[in-house]
């Protein structure tokens, strides 16, 4: 059985990036700006986001990261929990599973 996963959740609102590199990555400067996403409440029961595809992302009020990250923390052992630096758009968890006895 296998024990570990990385699950990539939805993360809303905007981000607009300013990256300057150069000498090919030896030097790189990044600019970015978040902007929270502009309607305030979900109820995470009915698919309001995406078009009716999502129920709820992170970001929203009752679906920050900590409170995600306490409940996975209740199943799994959370090794990294990061945004992907060039995709934005979903906040990623690389997680082991806890042995129950």
């Amino acid at each position: 059985m296998a024990r570990h996963a990385v699950i990539y959740l939805p993360h809303a609102g905007r981000r607009y990036e300013l990256r300057l590199v150069r000498a090919q990555r030896a030097r790189e400067h990044v600019l970015q700006l978040y902007v929270p996403p502009l309607r305030t409440r979900i109820d995470g029961e009915h698919a309001q986001l995406q078009r009716g595809f999502h129920y709820w992302e992170l970001g929203f009020p009752g679906f920050t990261v900590n409170q995600i990250s306490a409940v996975m923390a209740e199943y799994f052992r959370i090794d990294r929990a990061y945004h992907n630096r060039d995709w934005h758009y979903s906040y990623n968890f690389a997680l082991t599973s806890l042995e129950r006895s």
